[in-house]
């Protein structure tokens, strides 16, 4: 099966988001379409691993074309989205096509389930323990780049051996505390989100996580965009108050935080404010964000992703949370299936 349709109108994480649905799809099928970009299945699995499109294009030199509109147009619209992937497995199953290409023109397949926890959150115990997610593994790129930076936010040396941390499997970083800033677009976006009294991303809304957004349903538009700007757009204040109560709460726990690292499309400017603000609150380690990253040409095209991969092995990750903010949930994907600590 090729997916060969690109999400049109929307950001990286959502992408990546989809891509991984994608692949669970597929795996739940039994078609080609291994860990993502051919990784190992485990051992004993006997689904197919995903192949290059060269060779798909190949050895598939006829394909059927499968537009996802046939499948779901008669699916309720309040079902839920492991009951849409039962739907395809059955109706792919049903044919008897051995190349099958989703319709490069289409919209994405599960685009409308990513803000809708209560039709969303119930595919998660087979997501979880799919190989999709428990081998889900960063490209040795992105894996690099890490570790060549380790010293901005762990124990490593600057001038020692950065793989003491060690590439894979992903251990947490100890004394980590990762922080998602967004800024750019968002002075305007999150206005928007307000508007539409949007909820969190789907898999930002798991009931163990800490953080809920409760909005009132009467309540007046200026006080409704207050609780947004504080969730999506934060002052400087903002953070350093949300920080230091995070601190202080794994303090209590018998659990320090050493290290802050800044995920951040802010200018650098404002980032050196911020910085300084965060300093003044307490004793850090270091302090250091995405712009003082030392990335080569390639890892500059994958910057994105090595800050993903920071925050997922961080001690403590305080994500934004807002819808679209699928940074956030691309980790959380990993820190719940891990079942070691949950996104404040």
């Amino acid at each position: 099966m090729l997916t060969s349709y690109l999400p049109r109108g929307v950001g990286w994480g959502n992408y990546m988001e989809e891509f991984v649905l994608d692949s669970f799809l597929a795996y739940q099928g039994g078609w080609t379409l291994g860990p993502l970009v051919g990784g190992s299945w485990p051992e004993g699995d006997p689904t197919p691993r995903s192949v290059p499109k060269e060779y798909f294009d190949e050895v598939c030199p006829t394909k059927t074309i499968i537009n996802p509109r046939d499948i779901d147009k008669d699916y309720p619209k309040n079902g839920t989205l492991s009951g849409l992937i039962e739907l395809w497995v059955q109706k792919l199953n049903a044919t008897d096509a051995r190349c099958i290409e989703i319709d490069r023109h289409a919209d994405e397949l599960f685009g409308g389930f990513h803000g809708k926890a209560s039709r969303l959150l119930d595919i998660w115990p087979a997501f979880s323990q799919s190989p999709i997610l428990t081998h889900f593994r960063w490209s040795q790129l992105i894996e690099s780049a890490v570790q060549s930076n380790a010293h901005l936010f762990s124990a490593v040396s600057p001038n020692s051996n950065s793989s003491e941390l060690g590439p894979y499997p992903y251990t947490t970083i100890p004394g980590l505390l990762a922080i998602h800033v967004r800024r750019g677009d968002y002075s305007r976006h999150c206005g928007r989100l307000a508007h539409g009294r949007i909820s969190f991303m789907a898999l930002n809304s798991f009931p163990q996580f800490d953080d809920k957004l409760v909005v009132p349903s009467s309540g007046k538009d200026d006080e409704v965009k207050q609780i947004y700007q504080k969730r999506c757009f934060p002052t400087i204040e903002e953070i350093v108050d949300k920080v230091v109560e995070v601190r202080q709460d794994q303090e209590l726990q018998g659990q320090k935080l050493k290290y802050l690292y800044i995920m951040t499309n802010g200018d650098r400017g404002w980032i050196k404010t911020l910085q300084e603000a965060l300093r003044d609150s307490g004793a850090w380690n270091s302090i250091h964000s995405s712009k003082d990253m030392s990335l080569d040409w390639e890892q500059q095209f994958v910057a994105q992703a090595a800050d993903m991969l920071i925050g997922q092995r961080a001690q403590v990750l305080i994500g934004n949370g807002i819808l679209f903010v699928v940074l956030d949930t691309d980790l959380e994907h990993r820190d719940v299936a891990d079942g070691t600590r949950s996104s404040i």
